[in-house]
């Protein structure tokens, strides 16, 4: 029994090392001058995932919300974040090649090390394409399901929702990986995991088996994803330091 839960607390702290924040006394250092590009790869799939009342009642979904351009939006809330906290020297700059070639990421279990599909070439190639001293990349991050307490794995952002014995709730969520670079070597800076979530009404509950969304709950759909991005964006940018 004293093994088991020596165990259970072992994972428990790895799993909390894995998102935390890393690199601050790097931050303590910056030049705050520095010119910075941001670029967000969070992707354009809003994924529905929904929990019945046994396993064979779960599914999972993906919708195209390429035309609510998620990740522009990500940007430009970051840049102006900057401009108006006076920090960095901020550049205009279009990365949407950049997140083709960047990628996603993936986060070691054991480390905590931030991992990217395009490797450190492309990330030196952006710096060099917007001559940036600084990079700070936004990605979806992978994190077992905190609303229900189930074993099921969300990524990025979308809905979830949860019907049993009647009771039904609905969630919006964004788990993004935030993690500033050396332009010039790729470096990794620091790094931080961040999360926001908003509850969704019943009104706007989806249906399976397909889960389509009306006009009138795409565009509120879109309005709080918004939301939510801006909330665990806030939250990455004060857990690095890099405002107040």
């Amino acid at each position: 029994r004293m093994v088991r839960n020596f165990l259970s607390v072992l994972v428990l702290l790895i799993i909390s090392g894995c998102t935390a924040t890393g690199g601050l006394k790097n931050v303590e250092n910056l030049d705050t001058g520095a010119r910075i590009v941001v670029v967000s790869a969070l992707g354009d799939d809003l994924a529905i995932e929904h929990t019945g009342t046994t396993i064979l009642q779960n599914a999972s979904e993906e919708t195209d919300v390429s035309e609510w351009a998620l990740d522009g939006y990500a940007e430009s809330y970051i840049r102006t974040t900057f401009r108006q906290a006076r920090r960095f020297n901020v550049i205009d700059h279009d990365t949407t090649e950049a997140r083709r070639r960047i990628g996603p990421v993936e986060q070691s279990f054991w480390t905590g090390a931030i991992e990217f599909e395009g490797g450190a070439d492309n990330i030196i190639a952006l710096g060099s394409e917007a001559d940036a001293d600084y990079i700070l990349y936004i990605g979806a991050a992978e994190l077992q399901d905190p609303f229900f307490d189930t074993a099921r794995h969300f990524s990025g952002y979308g809905i979830t929702q949860r019907s049993a014995f009647g009771f039904r709730r609905g969630v919006h969520y964004v788990f993004l990986h935030m993690v500033l670079l050396d332009a010039t070597t790729g470096e990794q800076i620091a790094r931080t995991t961040a999360t926001a979530d908003l509850a969704r009404p019943n009104t706007h509950w989806l249906d399976g088996p397909d889960f389509r969304m009306s006009e009138e709950t795409l565009d509120y759909t879109h309005e709080r994803m918004r939301l939510a991005i801006q909330m665990a964006a806030s939250t990455a940018l004060r857990n690095l330091k890099l405002i107040n």
